[in-house]
């Protein structure tokens, strides 16, 4: 019976999730694990794998990142441009900010563009991730999931505190191959 188990629980992915999180754990972040938000279109519960949080001692900087985890046989396709953050803002293109962090980097975005890598990403940038060999798009799920998810973390009600400088990181991790990254190049005129 046992054997039976854990082999439904590899199956479901739960092992991916503890793997998962405790990384996040042994890189010093606190972690939460099926975690509960409020989904802010529907107002209804929704339920998130890992939360990774790394909040300075006074409370005032929270660097999260939220995690969903699938597990799958199926390979993953990664569809990829040159072109993904042209003329695009940046500040949000790869995470949820709060209006505090969006107000500093703003006024400091000249000094901290050659500092922070997440700001000048260049080269072949995903855009579009789907599972393949499947009819379902578990992949939009799990991107529209955490997307939702980053918001909640940032965006919390008034009941509970949130940090002023606060910044909320989208992250799918799949235990399945990445087996192909296409690319486009917009034509040059």
């Amino acid at each position: 019976m046992i054997p039976k188990v854990r082999d439904w629980l590899d199956a479901q992915g739960f092992t991916l999730e503890m793997r998962t999180a405790s990384a996040f754990r042994a890189a010093g972040f606190e972690v939460r694990q099926s975690s509960h938000y409020i989904d802010p279109e529907t107002g209804k519960g929704r339920e998130i794998d890992v939360i990774a949080t790394d909040l300075d001692v006074l409370g005032v900087v929270a660097i999260n990142f939220i995690v969903e985890c699938k597990s799958s046989k199926k390979p993953w396709v990664l569809l990829c441009s040159h072109d993904t953050v042209d003329r695009y803002n940046r500040f949000f293109a790869f995470g949820a900010l709060s209006k505090g962090a969006v107000g500093v980097l703003a006024d400091r975005v000249i000094e901290l563009l050659p500092k922070v890598a997440w700001l000048k990403k260049e080269g072949l940038i995903g855009y579009s991730l789907r599972q393949a060999l499947s009819e379902a798009d578990v992949a939009y799920a799990a991107a529209i999931g955490v997307a939702k998810a980053c918001d909640s973390q940032i965006n919390r009600p008034e009941t509970e505190c949130t940090p002023p400088y606060a910044f909320a990181f989208p992250v799918i991790v799949a235990d399945s191959p990445l087996s192909a990254v296409l690319t486009w190049r917009r034509r040059q005129h």
